[in-house]
């Protein structure tokens, strides 16, 4: 079967032994998340990966151009900030092979509205 990280969902992109899966997302309430689409609700994204013979050595994380650092797979991590949103996974076997998943996440919060009632 090899090291595996997860494998719950099936292979979004492969290279060599290395694959990682389809990136989940939810919203706040439980429902699924397809990345890039718009949503009011913050969203939870978690990604796994799997290889052969070869075990990873590495799976990090960037969130809007920024590298977060080392990401353990399985694990959630949380979007709440109203706009759009980019990220991606990347990882890296012993022989060196690397291989990324991007995702997108769109929030578009409603803005709260006030009401003032006047006493007369």
């Amino acid at each position: 079967m090899g090291n595996e990280a997860d494998s719950a969902h099936r292979p979004q992109d492969q290279q060599g032994d290395l694959e990682t899966d389809d990136n989940q997302g939810q919203v706040t309430g439980g429902d699924d998340y397809a990345s890039g689409e718009w949503t009011n609700s913050s969203v939870r994204v978690s990604a796994t990966a799997e290889t052969g013979a070869s075990p990873i050595t590495s799976v990090t994380w960037s969130m809007n151009g920024a590298d977060q650092g080392i990401y353990t797979p399985g694990g959630e991590i949380f979007f709440i900030s109203d706009g759009m949103n980019s990220g991606e996974f990347t990882v890296t076997d012993s022989l060196g092979n690397s291989l990324s998943a991007p995702y997108a996440v769109n929030i578009d919060e409603p803005s709260q509205r006030f009401s003032s009632a006047r006493r007369q």
